[in-house]
């Protein structure tokens, strides 16, 4: 890619999680940019770097979703700012989806051991059920499980039907349902009911306790 070819790609990303009726996937990625409106700009030496550093295009395709999903805006500088970074928000979620689904069910054992810290104080985890809560979801906003984690747990246990009425869903349930398209081919195949019953596995806390359902 270029630095014109990595404009339109950012032009269209953002307007894939910003614009209620733009579907990337739809329109092929297709907007109105065009090099006279690249070369007006300048900030080109964000664009051309990321096309000469950020590999390829699938790269710097999930690169530019990525910066929108963490931080939800979209300024080419500070992408590559963070980008140049080690770790960045790309290395951390290739190692989590390179070994997904497991990644997500350690981070769903680490909810776990929080749930049983809580047992050893002042809540008793006896009172707490997961699978029909929304501690996942507030989990997720807290950026202690990836949103494919949470795609991942919603598809099996539907929590999102209680956060109907959450204010905060009614954002990223568009953020997620924009996303998933990116990573559909990485998750999807473990909606299946191996993977639920390992995340339920992860889910009982002591010998001779049920799981929460």
């Amino acid at each position: 890619m270029n630095g014109f070819e990595v404009y339109r790609e950012y032009i269209a990303i953002k307007l894939h999680f910003t614009n209620d009726y733009y579907d990337y996937f739809k329109v092929g990625g297709r907007t109105t940019a065009n090099i006279h409106s690249y070369n007006k700009r300048k900030d080109q030496y964000f664009f051309d770097y990321l096309a000469k550093n950020g590999g390829d295009e699938s790269d710097i395709k999930m690169k530019l979703v990525l910066y929108f999903l963490n931080e939800r805006h979209m300024y080419i500088k500070e992408i590559v700012e963070e980008y140049r970074k080690r770790p960045n928000y790309f290395l951390q979620w290739l190692g989590f989806i390179e070994g997904f689904p497991y990644t997500a069910i350690k981070q769903f054992g680490e909810i776990r051991d929080g749930f049983i810290k809580a047992k050893s104080s002042t809540i008793s985890t006896q009172n707490i059920d997961v699978f029909h809560s929304p501690i996942i979801f507030e989990k997720y906003l807290e950026k202690e499980i990836y949103a494919e984690s949470f795609i991942l747990f919603d598809s099996f246990f539907k929590i999102s039907k209680l956060l109907k009425h959450n204010l905060l869903w009614k954002e990223e349930s568009k953020i997620l349902k924009k996303y998933f398209p990116f990573v559909q081919k990485y998750i999807q195949p473990h909606f299946n009911e191996q993977t639920k019953q390992q995340i339920l596995s992860t889910f009982t806390l002591f010998k001779g306790e049920t799981t929460y359902v």
